[in-house]
């Protein structure tokens, strides 16, 4: 399916519903990802900045809202975002950061509107077996094996863990695959009752929005 095109995000949900007999569903895993390649700010097309706000911003809004109204009341959505939508400006990688921090910003709109869901940004950590870390190093003239690399099972397991009753307490929250979980687990209650793990501006983190 295009996870662009509406059309084709609800006829793949539809397929889901109908062949595994999921209803509702559980569980979703929002998990495609766009990178045009390290290009100077004022020249990268306006085509490859649209392909990147397709897929990194527009297809997590259409799959997340197709799947709302077929999800279990505790369902699970986990967001694979990236490490570079928080991290500070790194030089080719605007369009990737820009429009990765967007989807963050909504997944986290999405924990705040659905309380009894759990609602997860995770970042995978740098993993050499995909398409997109291989497409990066060779353009930035890095070998993988130079850099910090994990393996690709912990984004895995990690990803399984934040979807598990024990991780109820990161609802909401922003999540690198290669924390230490029990760490996590140790400061349960000053994550859960603060602005902790989240996208906000640094310095004002005790800030309470009053409606």
């Amino acid at each position: 399916a295009d996870l662009t095109k509406k059309e084709d995000v609800e006829k793949a949900l539809e397929y889901i519903q109908t062949s595994f007999g999921a209803t509702p569903l559980d569980i979703l895993i929002s998990n495609a990802g766009f990178f045009t390649g390290a290009r100077e700010i004022g020249k990268e097309s306006v085509e490859e900045w649209s392909t990147n706000l397709d897929v990194n911003v527009k297809a997590v809004v259409l799959v997340v809202s197709a799947f709302l109204p077929r999800a279990a009341e505790h369902a699970t959505i986990i967001n694979i975002s990236s490490g570079m939508a928080h991290l500070p400006a790194i030089p080719g990688a605007s369009s990737y950061s820009v429009t990765k921090l967007a989807a963050t910003k909504f997944v986290e709109y999405v924990a705040g509107a659905y309380p009894k869901m759990r609602v997860v940004n995770v970042h995978p950590g740098q993993v050499a077996e995909t398409e997109l870390a291989g497409k990066h190093f060779a353009e930035v003239g890095k070998k993988v094996e130079e850099n910090h690399i994990d393996d690709v099972h912990l984004a895995g397991d990690f990803t399984i863990w934040a979807a598990s009753p024990e991780a109820a307490f990161v609802n909401g929250k922003f999540l690198w695959c290669n924390w230490d979980v029990d760490e996590l687990k140790e400061r349960k209650e000053e994550i859960q009752g603060s602005a902790l793990l989240t996208t906000n501006l640094e310095g004002w983190s005790s800030f309470k929005y009053h409606a």
